[in-house]
């Protein structure tokens, strides 16, 4: 129900601003978010919010928060009220995560790194994992905050907006549509060119985002996030020579 939700009436709090950050990172760590805030009323409509851009199948790996509810690795959008998962338990899931501090006095997105780095950390993580020393509370900081959102997202937003909000879910859906035909445009370019080789160089890459208009690296992180779903690969096709992103991490991992 787009009532309770924030696209439900008015602009309410959070603001567009704020949700912008929270759908584009949402998006670019494939759905995988938690909201963490004071009130299960809050936290769930946040919750309700992020998963009008989801599948009904995404949805249903998806929980609401209560209020004794626990971290749980590998559900893909759940809530907590007043307590934060370690970076210990973070790192364990398959996917890179979105944190999304929803209180009153704290509003504030972070996110793991990126698909293909968080996957080479994890592996590496796991490997080497000691259960009586904390690893992740020394690597080279796990989460950075979310600032700038994706233009696309931004735009689509204020689109949304415009619209008496009993409209806004069709759009919703529209939109939906919209970013898996793009992800799937882009999916064709990337097997036309991986031909030859297993993963794209630094220059096509840049070359493809030019070419498809894909206007900034945010908004190109959003579709190969969905791109990722329906052609599993295809993010590290995109992200380089896998040997280098193992062997700058585990690097990392020997330095501590």
């Amino acid at each position: 129900d787009i009532n309770n939700t924030y696209f439900g009436g008015r602009r309410e709090s959070p603001g567009i601003n704020f949700l912008s950050l929270a759908i584009t990172s949402h998006l670019q760590t494939l759905c995988s978010t938690i909201v963490i805030g004071d009130d299960v009323g809050t936290v769930n409509k946040l919750i309700n919010t992020l998963a009008l851009f989801m599948t009904s199948k995404e949805k249903k790996l998806s929980r609401l928060a209560k209020k004794d509810s626990i971290y749980v690795p590998d559900i893909l959008l759940q809530g907590l009220i007043n307590k934060r998962p370690s970076d210990d338990e973070i790192i364990r899931s398959t996917l890179p995560t979105t944190i999304i501090h929803f209180t009153q006095d704290n509003k504030s997105i972070y996110r793991t790194h990126a698909y293909h780095i968080h996957e080479v950390m994890r592996k590496e993580y796991l490997s080497r994992a000691d259960p009586n020393n904390s690893l992740t509370s020394k690597v080279l900081m796990l989460f950075r905050e979310v600032e700038s959102p994706s233009i696309l997202v931004r735009s689509i937003l204020d689109e949304i907006f415009k619209l008496p909000h009993n409209l806004r879910k069709g759009l919703i859906l529209q939109i939906n549509r919209l970013f898996i035909k793009q992800a799937v445009i882009l999916i064709k370019y990337v097997e036309s060119k991986l031909e030859t080789n297993d993963y794209m160089q630094p220059n096509t890459t840049k070359r493809m985002q030019q070419q498809l208009e894909i206007q900034s690296e945010d908004d190109f992180a959003v579709l190969l996030a969905i791109a990722e779903k329906y052609s599993p690969g295809i993010y590290f096709a995109c992200a380089g020579d896998p040997a280098l992103v193992m062997k700058k991490f585990i690097q990392l991992f020997e330095s501590f």
